[in-house]
C-alpha cells in the first residue's frame, strides 16, 4: 500500500493460483494469567512495530485501525495520520483502487496475494519504488470478517532486475511471535497477528533460549519438509542447517543475536526428506522479556533464495554471453575490413598473372584462404548476432524434409536418424540458410558424441507458452514458439561443459577435430532471430538441444541482400559512384575494383567529405557507403544525402550490416546491403541491381 500512480502484475485470487490457508482461531484458556497474557501481547506488539515490512489493519468500512512504522514510512505519513482515518483521507490518489481490493476481500472472504504496486512515495518524491502487497481477511472471535490485514513488502530491486536484466529482490523481513494466552478484550489483535504469520510466504519460527521450538508457520514447514507437530517438537534450530554450517550457527550466529539483538546473513537449510540444500537469507532476532528485560526467545524470518540465485545465475550468464558477443562481433567486423582489402587486391592481381601458372596458383591459394576467413568471421558474427540475414517466411517442416538426406549422409550409417514433424507447424520469418547451418552443426555435434553409434532425433512442435524457456532463460517472456529439438543418445555433457557450450572456440574435441563455433553459430542465429536456446543433458545420458523461434506476425521493413550471387562475367557500367569508407586501405581497394568495372569513382574518407561532394554540382549516380562511420554513421549520412539529392540511389555495406540497418526506421523499403568481404563479381551484380532499379 503506497502513494502510487501506477500498478502492474495481477491480483491473484484463488482462480489465478493464490493459496488460501485456513487457520484455527487462537484459544485463550480461562485460567490464563493476566500477566503472561500481557507479556505475550507486548512481545507481539514489539514484533509488529519493529517489522521491516509494512503491516496494517483496515476495517470493513475502509478505516485504518492499526499501522506499523514501516507502512507509515512507506506512505510518507506518521502513524497518527493513519489511525481512524479512511483510505480516501490517507491515500486520495489511489483510494479507488485500494477500496476495490478491500471490498473484494471482505465480500468474498478470499485473500488477494501478490499484488504488485509501483510508483513514488510521498517520503521520496521522484524515486520510483515497487511493492508486493498481500490483502488478507481477518475475522473476529465469532469468525465474521470485519476487515483486512495488509502486508506490504518492498520489491524494488527484484522489479529492477526483471525489467532491465540487472537487479533482484530485496529481503522481506517479517516479525511474529509465538501463540500465547490472551485476554478476551485483545483476542482480535492476537488473531490478526497470527493470521499474518500463518499466511506469510516466508519461514517464520520462534524458539526459546534452550532452542526448543515454539512455533514454525506452514511456509516454514513446507520449506524443510516437516510433516507433523511431533516432528516439529523434536527439531532444534540447528537441525535446519546443513552439517557444514552448524558450527558457525552455534559459535557465531546465536551468540551475536544474544549480544547484539539481531543477525542476518546467507546460510543453507536442508530439506529433511530429500536432503536438498536450500540457500536462504536467515534473519534472526532476539525477543526480550518485557517485564524483566532479559532475553527470552529467538525469532526468525527466513527467505528462500533458490529463485533469486537461479535468476542471478541466468543474469550473469546472459551478461557474459553479451560481453563475449560484443568482443567477437567487433573483432569479426574489423577482420572483414582486412579480408575486403586482401580479397579485392587478389582479384585485381589475378588477371595480370594469367600467363604465370606458379604465381597464379599462389593467388588462388590465398583467395581460398580469404574465403575460409570470411566463413570464420561469418560464424563469429552469427554468435554475436551481427551477421547479415535474409529473413523470409519459411515452412520449417519442408526445410527439414529437404535437407534430411544431407543429415543422413552427415551422421553416417552407425547413427539411426528419426525425424518427427508436427503437422500444422506455424511458419517463421527466418534466414533459412542459417537455420540449415545451425541444424547441421547440431547434427555434427550429436554424431561426434556417439562415436560407437546411437540415435539422433529431430522433432518440431508448436508451443503456445513454454514455461520451460521462461524459467531457464533470462529475458524470455511468455508467448508462442515454434520449437525444434535435436536429441542424441551420446556421451552427454557435464554442468561445467554446459556453462561454456555456447562460447565461441570452446570445444571438448581433440585439436583439429572442431573449431568450437558450431553451437555458438546456432545460439547467435536463434537469438538474432528473436528466439532462445536451451540444453538438457547429463553425462552418459545424451543431450537435448531445443531451439525456440517466434512464429511470424509481420514482414520486415528492410530487405537485406547478402553477397551470395556470383557471375562468370562481372556486369560493367559507366556511372559515377561516390564511395564513403573511413578505412583508407578499403577505400583504395574498392575504388580500384569499381574502376576495373568501368565506373567513374570519387572517394571520401568521412561523411563530411561525402556531403561536400554532394553539395557541389558534380554528377553522382550512386552513393556506396559503409554503415559504420565516425561522427555521423551511415544512417545519418543517407538522410542528409537524400535531403540534398532526393533521387540518389544508395548501396550500403558493413561487416555486420543487418543489425545497423534493421534499427534504422527511416530506411526505405528494399534498401540494398552487401556484406563484407565481397568479391568484385558480387559487387558488380549489386551495383547493377540498384542502378537499374
Amino acid at each position: 500500500m503506497c502513494a502510487s500512480s501506477s500498478y502492474f502484475g495481477s491480483t491473484a485470487g484463488p482462480s489465478q493460483g493464490a493459496t488460501r490457508i485456513e487457520t484455527d482461531p487462537i484459544v485463550v484458556t480461562p485460567d490464563s494469567s493476566e500477566g503472561r497474557t500481557r507479556h505475550g501481547l507486548e512481545e507481539l506488539e514489539a514484533i509488529y512495530a519493529a517489522a521491516p515490512i509494512g503491516l496494517a489493519v483496515i476495517s470493513a468500512d475502509g478505516r485504518f485501525e492499526r499501522v506499523n512504522e514501516r507502512l507509515a514510512s512507506i506512505n510518507g505519513l506518521p502513524v497518527s495520520a493513519h489511525l481512524g482515518r479512511s483510505l480516501r483521507e490517507v491515500l486520495p490518489q489511489v483510494a479507488d483502487f485500494f477500496e476495490g481490493i478491500l471490498h473484494r476481500v471482505v465480500e468474498t472472504g478470499e485473500p488477494v496475494l501478490n499484488l504488485e504496486v509501483e510508483g513514488e512515495t510521498w517520503a521520496q518524491p521522484g524515486t520510483k519504488r515497487a511493492w508486493m502487497e498481500h490483502w488478507l481477511p481477518h475475522k473476529d472471535v465469532a469468525g465474521k470478517i470485519v476487515g483486512v490485514n495488509v502486508v506490504v513488502e518492498e520489491i524494488t530491486e527484484r522489479k529492477a532486475a526483471e525489467a532491465a536484466l540487472r537487479q533482484l529482490t530485496e529481503t522481506l523481513e517479517q516479525r511474529v511471535a509465538e501463540r500465547t494466552a490472551e485476554l478476551e478484550a485483545t483476542s482480535a489483535e492476537l488473531a490478526r497477528l497470527a493470521s499474518v504469520a500463518e499466511n506469510s510466504p516466508d519461514f517464520i519460527g520462534i524458539c526459546d533460549l534452550n532452542f526448543q521450538t515454539v512455533y514454525v508457520n506452514p511456509a516454514g514447514r513446507r520449506l524443510v519438509g516437516i510433516q507433523s507437530d511431533e516432528e516439529l517438537k523434536k527439531r532444534t534450530p540447528h537441525d535446519y542447517f546443513i552439517p557444514e554450517e552448524r558450527g558457525r550457527v552455534e559459535q557465531e550466529v546465536f551468540p551475536a543475536v544474544l549480544r547484539d539483538g539481531h543477525w542476518v546473513g546467507e546460510l543453507t537449510f536442508r530439506h529433511f526428506r530429500t536432503e536438498e540444500c536450500i540457500p536462504v537469507l536467515y534473519d534472526v532476532f532476539r525477543i526480550d522479556d518485557p517485564i524483566t528485560g532479559e532475553p527470552s526467545h529467538y525469532a526468525t524470518v527466513t527467505r528462500d533464495l533458490r529463485e533469486r540465485k537461479k535468476a542471478e545465475d541466468q543474469l550473469r550468464q546472459a551478461q557474459k554471453m553479451e560481453a563475449v558477443g560484443q568482443l567477437t562481433g567487433g573483432i569479426a567486423h574489423d577482420f572483414n575490413n582486412l579480408l575486403t582489402v586482401v580479397m579485392g587486391n587478389l582479384e585485381l592481381l589475378a588477371p595480370h598473372l594469367a600467363d604465370q601458372p606458379r604465381l597464379n596458383r599462389m593467388v588462388q591459394t590465398m583467395q581460398h584462404a580469404t574465403e575460409q576467413g570470411a566463413q570464420l568471421t561469418g560464424q563469429l558474427l552469427a554468435f554475436s548476432r551481427r551477421q547479415t540475414l535474409q529473413p523470409q517466411v519459411t515452412d520449417i517442416n519442408s526445410l527439414i524434409g529437404r535437407f534430411e538426406p544431407l543429415v543422413r549422409r552427415l551422421v553416417g550409417e552407425a547413427v539411426e536418424l528419426e525425424v518427427n514433424l508436427c503437422p500444422g507447424l506455424w511458419p517463421c520469418k527466418i534466414d533459412a540458410a542459417q537455420l540449415e547451418a545451425a541444424l547441421l552443426n547440431l547434427a555434427a555435434n550429436a554424431r561426434d558424441a556417439m562415436p560407437d553409434g546411437g540415435k539422433l532425433t529431430i522433432e518440431t512442435r508448436n508451443s503456445e507458452s513454454d514455461s520451460k524457456v521462461e524459467a531457464r532463460v533470462a529475458g524470455a517472456g511468455p508467448g508462442p514458439y515454434v520449437v525444434i529439438t535435436v536429441r542424441d543418445t551420446g556421451c552427454g555433457m557435464s554442468p561445467e561443459v554446459v556453462a561454456h557450450a555456447f562460447e565461441p572456440f570452446f570445444t571438448t574435441k581433440e585439436v583439429g577435430k572442431g573449431s568450437g563455433l558450431g553451437l555458438s553459430q546456432a545460439y547467435g542465429f536463434v537469438k538474432q532471430s528473436g528466439g532462445h536456446v536451451t540444453i538438457d543433458t547429463e553425462v552418459g545420458a545424451g543431450t537435448l538441444i531445443s531451439l525456440y523461434l517466434p512464429p511470424t506476425n509481420s514482414a520486415s521493413a528492410v530487405t537485406v541482400l547478402t553477397a551470395a550471387t556470383q557471375s562468370a562475367e562481372p556486369a560493367r557500367g559507366s556511372e559515377r559512384i561516390l564511395v564513403v569508407e573511413d578505412n583508407a586501405d578499403v577505400l583504395r581497394t574498392v575504388t580500384e575494383m569499381l574502376k576495373d568495372l568501368g565506373y567513374a569513382v570519387r572517394g571520401a574518407l568521412s561523411p563530411q567529405k561525402a556531403l561536400e561532394v554532394l553539395q557541389s554540382n558534380k554528377r553522382i549516380d550512386l552513393l556506396f557507403s559503409d554503415m559504420v562511420l565516425p561522427h555521423m554513421g551511415g544512417r545519418r549520412l543517407i538522410e542528409e544525402a537524400r535531403r540534398l539529392r532526393p533521387n540518389l540511389k544508395v548501396l550500403l555495406t558493413s561487416g555486420y550490416s543487418r543489425e545497423r540497418v534493421s534499427h534504422s526506421a527511416s530506411m526505405d523499403e528494399g534498401m540494398s546491403v552487401i556484406a563484407k568481404p565481397y568479391k568484385k563479381a558480387e559487387l558488380a551484380v549489386r551495383l547493377r541491381a540498384v542502378l537499374d532499379s
